[in-house]
């Protein structure tokens, strides 16, 4: 992003990162929180949907008011950078799948697609 005003992270903005800044961050709570909300819908969804709840997480995100950002912190200035949608949805998808694993292994029968029912 080529931006001369300095970005400060707002309450609705989710900040890339680890350790208890990220994490404690509103922005980042109320992240997660949608997370734990769609959990349950992608861990039940087929492997061509999953894509879609990251895309509508990072909307929702976006067309908060404020409008939420994605932003990491630049390693050698510290300023704010807003990241790419790719990035965006990357965090995402990786939220949705850090508990899923132990849903997945809960269930009393697996879920059994044909890779052609996504089309």
């Amino acid at each position: 992003m080529n931006n001369l005003e300095d970005i400060i992270p707002h309450e609705n903005d989710v900040l890339l990162g680890r350790g208890n800044f990220a994490n404690a961050h509103p922005g980042n709570k109320q992240f997660r929180a949608y997370v734990d909300i769609q959990r349950p819908n992608y861990d039940a969804s087929r492997k061509c949907d999953k894509p879609l709840f990251a895309k509508m997480i990072v909307a929702t995100i976006n067309n908060l008011v404020p409008p939420g950002r994605f932003l990491r912190q630049d390693n050698d200035t510290e300023a704010w950078i807003v990241v790419d949608d790719r990035k965006a949805y990357g965090k995402t998808r990786q939220a949705l799948r850090e508990k899923s694993s132990n849903v997945s292994r809960q269930r009393t029968q697996p879920m059994v697609r044909s890779p052609l029912m996504c089309s």
